[in-house]
């Protein structure tokens, strides 16, 4: 079972001193929001398949709002985006059409209804969803 990592990471040294540590992946949320370019950097040195986009997300008026802070600070940025963006700077799926047919296919980004969010998860509708975007090897 991979063991990974996540909370506190904010650079490729950080990343690399919980690998150190036993951790088979790290795992990034706010600082991958605050500075994007610590995906590609995370990626070029330990390969995508270590890394995961951690989101945390919420419904609103206009669909889904990334937060960052355990959920508790919205930024602004739409989810589906931020994700694709997530995508392509991890090199996960390297055309446009695979990674917007990989992201509509989640469930977790394009909930058909919102109840069945709630049953799912067991959190109300505006409650932040965390969910995962990574390069999963065979076995992993």
């Amino acid at each position: 079972v991979p063991f990974t990592i996540g909370g506190g990471i904010r650079s490729v040294e950080d990343a690399q001193a919980v690998l150190d540590a036993g951790a088979d992946k790290v795992s990034v949320n706010s600082a991958a929001v605050a500075r994007p370019g610590l995906l590609d950097e995370l990626a070029e040195v330990f390969g995508a398949q270590c890394v995961v986009l951690a989101i945390d997300a919420k419904a609103g008026d206009d669909g889904w709002e990334v937060y960052v802070a355990g959920g508790r600070t919205p930024t602004g940025r739409d989810v589906v985006a931020w994700a694709r963006e997530g995508v392509e700077r991890l090199r996960a799926v390297p055309d446009g059409d695979a990674a917007h047919s990989a992201l509509t296919q989640s469930t977790a980004l394009c909930p058909p209804k919102p109840k069945e969010i709630e049953i799912a998860t067991g959190r109300p509708r505006n409650a932040p969803l965390p969910f995962s975007i990574g390069r999963a090897l065979p076995g992993t």
